[in-house]
Formats: structure tokens, C-alpha cells, sequence
């Protein structure tokens, strides 16, 4: 699962996996306009727990619903387990729910991470809508390092494999550091904040990039033989898999950080 780098075979899509990748892209403005509204007027302290919930699910639903209401022609018919757009949302919702749960842990403990968002709902120290949120953030994330990957992959075809590793690994740190860089802002700092901003974009967008270079290649390759499809049971296991790894990781972040 890990051993080999990304797929560099294919750098067009199947016809299920481009609806995906097309509804994904299409709905981060519409969460990117919502989440910097919320940002710049402070209209969810006045939220509380209820508010703040159904922010996260207007974020996520419109998700996983959108292919069930309108699935592309290739699958209609299909079961749902069996549907392209059904196990890309699977393996998003496992990223963030996973991540939000166990991972959340490094950033308090390692980044001193803090939230002040006036909900007194938390799992595991995190505020429940956050899990939400994080599967808006997350579908945009791993369907625009694909498009990095694959541009890439078009003007470079024969690109070595420790170079797809390395723009693996580029795209993984950008993603990381352009949320770090948004959300740890002076205008969110009263809600969310960073015991040192510097060291958590500079130092925590390495152990934060660590997620999506982990993860990347399980999310590349769903369905990515369309004579043998990923089936969902085998999906389940190896993105719990990565989370696993992805989580022994966290835990060597948080003895070296302070050395840091």
C-alpha cells in the first residue's frame, strides 16, 4: 500500500472519478466564501453549539449527498457501495473523523494548539462541528493535489519515482501550510491559535503535511484499474491503515518538536 509511490500511468480520469473530482472543486468556493464570511465577521459567537453543527453539516452534507441525488451515468444502477463517488466520500469522512479524534492530539500537546469556540460540544477535546467542517476541507485538499499530480505527470511523463515522491511530498506541505496560514490568523486568534504561529507553519505544516503524504496515494487509487475495482471493505482498511501510520508519525512529532 505504502511501498510504491503514486499511480503515474494514467494523468486523465475515468468518467466517475472526474465527477468526483469536478463536484469536489465546485463546492470549495462555496465553502471557502462561507468559512472566510464566518471568518471576517465573527457572526458564529453568537452560534453556540446548535449553530455551530449546522455550519459543519452545510459544509459536509452537500458532499455526500450530491452523488447520491445525482450520481453520474456510469452509475446509475450501481449499488451504492459499489459507486466511485461513495468510496471517495468514504475515505474523506475516515480522514477526518480519524484525524480530528486521534491526530487533534499532536497539535494540542505538540503546536499548542487552541480552540475558543464558543460550543461546549467536543469530542476528544475538539469541537464536534470541526469533524465536519474538516470533510469540506479535506475533499478540496486531496482533489487538488490529484490535479497538482497529474499536470505534473502530463508535462513530465517519465518523471522517476523518488520525483513523484517529491512533488508527492511538495503538494502534501503546501496543502498544509495554506490551511495553517489561513485559519492560525490574527483575526481568528481570539478562536483558534498556535502557541507560536511561526513554528507552526514552518515547523507543524511538516507534521501536518505527513497526513496527506501518507494518504494521497490510497485516495489515488480508488478505482484507478477499471477492470478491478477497489471494493469498499479493502478501501475501509487501508485508509485505516494510513491513519494508523499516519498517527505513529504524530506520536515521534511530539518527542522531537520540542527540540525544535
Amino acid at each position: 500500500m505504502f511501498a510504491s509511490p503514486p499511480p503515474r500511468s494514467r494523468v486523465s480520469l475515468l468518467p466517475s472519478q472526474r465527477y468526483v473530482e469536478r463536484l469536489y472543486l465546485s463546492f470549495s468556493p462555496v465553502w471557502m466564501a462561507i468559512i472566510a464570511y464566518c471568518m471576517l465577521t465573527h457572526c458564529f459567537a453568537r452560534w453556540g453549539d446548535v449553530g455551530h453543527l449546522l455550519l459543519g453539516l452545510a459544509l459536509s452534507l452537500p458532499l455526500w449527498l450530491l452523488p447520491l441525488l445525482r450520481p453520474p451515468a456510469i452509475e446509475v444502477g450501481q449499488p451504492l457501495w459499489a459507486r466511485h463517488s461513495a468510496k471517495a466520500n468514504l475515505f474523506i469522512a475516515l480522514m477526518s473523523f480519524v484525524q480530528c479524534y486521534f491526530g487533534s492530539a499532536m497539535f494540542f500537546d505538540g503546536l499548542g494548539m487552541e480552540y475558543h469556540f464558543p460550543t461546549k460540544w467536543l469530542i476528544n477535546r475538539t469541537p464536534l462541528f470541526l469533524y465536519f467542517v474538516t470533510v469540506a476541507y479535506f475533499s478540496t485538499y486531496y482533489a487538488l493535489m490529484r490535479l497538482g499530480l497529474r499536470l505534473f505527470l502530463a508535462r513530465v511523463p517519465r518523471a522517476s519515482s523518488g520525483v513523484v515522491w517529491a512533488v508527492t511530498a511538495l503538494l502534501s506541505y503546501s496543502m498544509a501550510f495554506a490551511e495553517t496560514f489561513c485559519m492560525a490568523s490574527e483575526s481568528l486568534r481570539a478562536f483558534f491559535s498556535y502557541a507560536d504561529r511561526h513554528k507552526a507553519l514552518l515547523v507543524g505544516s511538516v507534521c501536518y503535511g505527513t497526513l496527506f503524504f501518507v494518504s494521497l496515494p490510497v485516495f489515488l487509487r480508488i478505482d484507478e484499474d477499471p477492470r478491478a475495482p477497489t471494493p469498499a471493505s479493502r478501501l475501509f482498511f487501508h485508509t485505516m491503515g494510513a491513519n494508523l501510520v499516519i498517527l505513529c508519525a504524530y506520536e515521534v512529532y511530539k518527542v522531537l518538536l520540542p527540540l525544535w
